[in-house]
């Protein structure tokens, strides 16, 4: 018995993928967030305070 692909073996996983981002970006566009909780914005702090550990150890 054969596998059944929608696209390809390859290109299955990143449809995949894309159907759920655009999925999560339709959600927050009609349930936004509040200030300073957007995803963006959460992503951002934790990515400057993992750089800032890092910098400050190898000082």
């Amino acid at each position: 018995m054969s596998q059944a692909y929608l696209i390809s073996k390859r290109l299955d996983p990143l449809f995949g993928m894309a159907i759920g981002i655009y999925g999560y970006y339709l959600y927050e566009k009609e349930h936004p967030r509040p200030q300073g909780k957007k995803l963006q914005e959460l992503v951002m702090k934790r990515w400057n305070n993992r750089n800032n550990a890092a910098s400050s150890e190898t000082v």
